[in-house]
């Protein structure tokens, strides 16, 4: 699953524990007369409501971002050639995988560092075919689009 997904939805998840949490803790406090309980669930959902509201704002934008990047980008097939982490981005404390895509853009070879939204370099094989989206200077793979599948030119693509 895309981990930008998953942000977004532990996000939501722990927004909706926070509300939860709030309006029991005020219940109960009400039916009480305890102010310890209701004190308890304002901070509880200040500090889970936050963290959680801003996990799912991560998670959306970087979702929307990368949809924008597939829909506008120009697509291109090509072939991995190897692969590199970047570690401004960390998925489950480990880097992301970015594939290292070499293509044709007419008569020229040209090279993108390709977001795999993976930290698993295994599923990006070198040498496998690939396509990727290229749109304002950021690429990155297509879902479900590796494949050992022979495109014309691919024994200069790898040898680059």
């Amino acid at each position: 699953m895309n981990p930008y997904k998953i942000m977004k939805y532990t996000g939501a998840v722990m927004v909706l524990a926070a509300i939860t949490v709030l309006l029991v803790s005020l219940g109960v406090a009400s039916k009480s007369g305890d102010i310890g309980k209701a004190t308890f669930g304002a901070v509880f959902f200040f500090v889970f409501g936050v963290i959680g509201a801003f996990f799912a704002k991560v998670g959306v934008e970087c979702l929307k971002k990368e949809v924008r990047l597939i829909e506008k980008g120009k697509k291109f097939t090509g072939k991995i050639c190897g692969h590199t982490y970047d570690g401004t981005a960390t998925i489950n404390i480990l880097p992301r995988v970015l594939a290292t895509v070499r293509y044709f853009d007419g008569d020229n070879i040209m090279e993108a560092h390709a977001n795999t939204a993976s930290t698993n370099p295994a599923a990006f094989p070198i040498g496998a075919t690939v396509t990727i989206s290229v749109y304002d200077g950021a690429a990155t793979v297509i879902p479900k689009t590796v494949s050992n599948e022979h495109i014309e030119g691919e024994e200069e693509l790898l040898a680059g």
